[in-house]
């Protein structure tokens, strides 16, 4: 009927929607978060994540609920000064799948990560052998790395594709 007990009721119905998330910090809310998402991934996909978790060092004990664009930002723009684009993407990867657990959990409204502006992709010009250096690894083929290095250049794998066929 009055202002003060629309105020009222509203507050009574959001106290009833606090849960122990409301309080969790990053780190928290990622373990929340990896304890559930880990299970369907990978070994290697469970480890990039944890890798792109540590640049996210300086918000480890903020509240979850307070972080915005601009704290994911800042952790994107110190990796970007030192790992490649690739890497800021996994981080960014991180930060929107926190953000979308947390909004299923009803501690934020939007995905703050969704406005992460990512560096520029650099163009980076690949250096291949010439005649002369694919000579002289033919000269030196009986040699078993020489043999790993040749399968690379005239099959495109990299070195953790021929080194997991070797495994198997």
């Amino acid at each position: 009927k009055t202002l003060a007990q629309a105020q009222e009721a509203l507050q009574r119905h959001k106290d009833n929607y606090i849960t122990d998330y409301n309080t969790y910090t990053l780190s928290q809310m990622y373990e929340a978060w990896s304890k559930m998402h880990f299970e369907q991934l990978t070994k290697s996909g469970a480890q990039g994540y944890k890798t792109a978790y540590r640049y996210l060092d300086s918000l480890y004990t903020r509240k979850f609920r307070e972080i915005k664009t601009v704290d994911f930002q800042r952790c994107i723009d110190e990796c970007a000064e030192k790992y490649s684009r690739s890497q800021c993407e996994k981080v960014k990867q991180l930060c929107s799948q926190l953000c979308k657990f947390a909004m299923q959990n009803d501690i934020v409204d939007k995905n703050y990560a969704e406005f992460i502006k990512l560096p520029k992709k650099q163009k980076t010009e690949k250096k291949i052998f010439t005649k002369d250096e694919l000579n002289l690894l033919w000269n030196n083929s009986d040699d078993t790395r020489v043999q790993l290095i040749l399968i690379m250049c005239y099959t495109g794998f990299r070195i953790g594709e021929v080194c997991n066929i070797l495994i198997s």
